[in-house]
């Protein structure tokens, strides 16, 4: 009796898909999937965060420039979303059999086990603007554990994109980002790993949504090697003075949107492990995201907002969906953030400063300029959790990304004040074009020999020219003065990692 039931409702979905969403809020995947299984877990997305963001600002303007902005940022959301969630969180109340959580940070509820009766009454609701499944991204890594002759372990200090963006002249003024406080959200971090070791911050510094573990660990290496790149010890971190806090929103290398969602109103506000005791003033200043799915799609600007008022820098790797044009990844196509293209070749180890093949190009949303800027991403040499002294050569966005986020790290250390938009201009202004070679691929009828253009954006960073620059001195490319560094990677063939992107 109960096939038969089930076979009842399945064969009218196409009938009740034409009357139960007459505002076209429920994705038709979500109806797909119910032709096939009871139940369903989904994100409710309402009508944004704006009266919030608003909220936000006039209580820090009351408040002052010394106020806790992440504080005042997270209180106006939720109330806003308290307000603005009532009509769904009356239902879903009333469904003992659903697990449900609210996010504040992008007016956002997810739903576990919703049947196709519970979809239709929260479709009802009116301030709901669209329902779907929970969507899940890829990271942005083309290649791991890749396969090269390399120069013996002692020969050399650096690794070349340390030392390609100029991050050994700033640490010889004494500035090695020190201070400064960096977040991930990633598959985690390896933090007994050698090179990482003493550079977690345990105070509220660890969270993960799924199964609440203690402290950080990592069971993909992504994150591991991403966060070596950041502030790793031993020649691979651009910032190695620097501590990290960290969310393990893409467990086994797939971030859902739910998880990236709970990591996002961490890194605003983080807590102990167990989601308990929030602390604002412990937010990170800069955000690296090695993450990222198909271009043009705004679904996580709440939550980049919501960093933004609270001082808080993001990063975001483009994508390696190049090498077209108009491949750039959401959400670092975002206006935003800075979103980061790969330099590198293949063929060299201390790698040239040649567009990665696989970068993602623009534009970006709204027709903005991406990448913004460019930074190593081929042969990346970082830290890997296979145990606690294991490196390899990785290529990929996410490994540029995490040099941006290093350098932003190092200039935060010289100009403790410097806002979003400072260090942006920073960047831009300091970023090397001389050096970059040229593709002869016109993205968006831009010539990638005239910057800012769709390939490169506004150059390959070097980070010691503007350190340099915003102390007063000169705005010329600063010569690194430090060796490449190398270690011996294990033996391995190339691994090309697909990287799919998902509908939304």
């Amino acid at each position: 009796m109960r096939l038969i039931v089930w076979l009842l409702v399945a064969v009218s979905l196409s009938a009740l898909h034409a009357v139960s969403s007459p505002r076209g809020i429920v994705c038709d995947k979500v109806y797909r999937a119910l032709s096939t299984s009871p139940s369903v877990n989904l994100l409710i997305q309402l009508d944004g965060t704006a009266p919030g963001v608003a909220q936000a600002t006039q209580s820090i303007n009351a408040a002052g420039p010394s106020c806790n902005k992440a504080l005042h940022v997270r209180r106006a959301l939720q109330r806003h979303c308290t307000q603005s969630q009532s009509c769904v969180a009356r239902i879903l109340a009333s469904q003992p059999s659903c697990r449900f959580r609210a996010y504040w940070i992008a007016n956002a509820v997810y739903v576990q086990r919703a049947t196709l009766h519970l979809v239709q009454r929260l479709s009802e609701c009116d301030n709901v603007s669209r329902i779907t499944l929970d969507p899940s991204t890829k990271l942005h890594v083309h290649a791991k554990d890749l396969a090269i002759s390399i120069p013996s372990p002692n020969a050399l200090k650096y690794a070349w994109g340390v030392s390609k963006i100029g991050a050994p002249d700033v640490w010889s003024s004494g500035n090695f980002g020190q201070g400064v406080v960096v977040g991930s959200i990633d598959t985690g971090v390896l933090h007994t790993h050698e090179a990482l070791a003493g550079k977690w911050r345990q105070d509220h510094g660890w969270y993960d949504p799924a199964f609440q573990t203690k402290v950080p660990n990592d069971a993909n290496g992504h994150g591991t090697h991403t966060m070596g790149t950041i502030l790793g010890g031993n020649g691979i971190g651009v910032a190695p003075n620097a501590t990290y806090i960290a969310c393990l929103g893409c467990p086994n290398g797939t971030c859902t949107a739910s998880a990236l969602l709970e990591c996002a109103e961490f890194l605003l506000c983080p807590t102990d492990p167990d989601g308990s005791n929030p602390d604002c003033s412990l937010r990170p200043d800069v955000i690296n995201n090695s993450w990222g799915g198909i271009g043009a799609n705004p679904w996580f600007d709440d939550a980049i907002l919501a960093w933004r008022q609270a001082d808080i820098i993001p990063v975001f790797s483009i994508g390696n969906s190049g090498s077209k044009c108009a491949t750039a990844n959401s959400p670092g196509d975002s206006s935003l953030v800075i979103g980061v293209g790969a330099t590198g070749s293949g063929n060299v180890v201390n790698g040239d400063d040649s567009l990665a093949f696989f970068s993602s190009r623009g534009r970006g949303t709204g027709g903005v300029v991406k990448p913004d800027v460019a930074a190593p991403g081929y042969f990346v040499f970082s830290a890997v959790p296979t145990d606690n002294s294991s490196y390899q050569y990785w290529a990929g966005t996410s490994m540029a990304a995490p040099h941006v986020t290093g350098a932003i790290a190092l200039y935060l250390a010289a100009n403790p004040q410097a806002t979003y938009d400072e260090v942006y201009e920073a960047l831009k202004a300091s970023a090397n074009k001389t050096a970059l070679v040229p593709t002869k691929q016109n993205c968006a009828g831009v010539s990638d020999q005239i910057y800012p253009n769709n390939n490169y954006g506004h150059g390959r960073i070097d980070i010691a020219r503007a350190v340099t620059s915003s102390a007063g001195g000169s705005t010329a490319p600063v010569a690194s003065t430090g060796a490449v560094w190398q270690r011996a990677a294990s033996a391995g063939v190339i691994l090309q990692a697909q990287v799919f992107l998902p509908d939304f």
